[in-house]
């Protein structure tokens, strides 16, 4: 934020469920809010978590008289429809709770390299409001993903323009290169005349050194 001078809206992904980030962004006047008005919570940073969120939960379709209980959930697995209503649920105890008389279910999605939009676990009001972010991004930073999600990768090309600076932030140059050639030959023409930028040595590192200032610098 410190280094937004024009406060462009910061595009932020996460394919972690923990709230780790969503914690760290408290320090920058950001206010949580449940799932559907999520990007209320700040004008500037907006937080995208497309395999779900620990505190997420889904309202799924039961007729009322066969509404199972929550320890029933894992055998009718295989049957659930889920709605597209989403809450946020602090505790298990509140789920279990059945919140406004509901069945919910938790909001977390397994990572595959084939992953489909289906499976996303998020609104779909998400995957609009990224599509649109996409159009305006001008750097991108990958700090601990690999660029395997075949679907994400392909949202990417479909609504990136030309991007021209990626850094990439891993434990060794070697495995930063890695990702970034993969990244760019998954990207392709989006990726052209791109200018890579490789940070060893780990994100504590690239946090303690500030060795992303001048490549957020806006």
């Amino acid at each position: 934020m410190r280094l937004n001078k024009t406060r462009e809206p910061i595009c932020l992904v996460t394919f972690n469920y923990d709230l780790l980030l969503d914690r760290a962004l408290l320090s920058f006047d950001y206010h949580p809010q449940a799932p559907h008005d999520q990007f209320k919570a700040h004008p500037i940073l907006k937080l995208f978590k497309p395999h779900g969120s620990v505190d997420w939960a889904r309202f799924v379709y039961f007729h009322p008289d066969n509404r199972p209980q929550p320890e029933h959930l894992i055998e009718e697995a295989d049957t659930i429809q889920f709605t597209d209503e989403f809450i946020t649920v602090s505790s298990i105890a509140e789920a279990n709770n059945s919140p406004r008389g509901r069945t919910v279910f938790p909001c977390i999605t397994i990572p595959f390299q084939n992953k489909t939009q289906d499976t996303f676990a998020c609104p779909r009001s998400h995957l609009v409001q990224l599509q649109e972010l996409l159009s305006q991004v001008t750097k991108i930073l990958i700090i601990g993903w690999q660029a395997r999600e075949a679907h994400f990768i392909e949202l990417l090309k479909s609504n990136l323009p030309t991007v021209k600076h990626i850094m990439v932030v891993s434990r060794s140059v070697h495995s930063a290169k890695s990702i970034l050639d993969y990244f760019i030959q998954q990207i392709g023409a989006k990726a052209a005349g791109v200018s890579g930028h490789l940070k060893p040595g780990g994100f504590t590192e690239f946090v303690v050194n500030r060795q992303g200032d001048e490549f957020l610098r806006a």
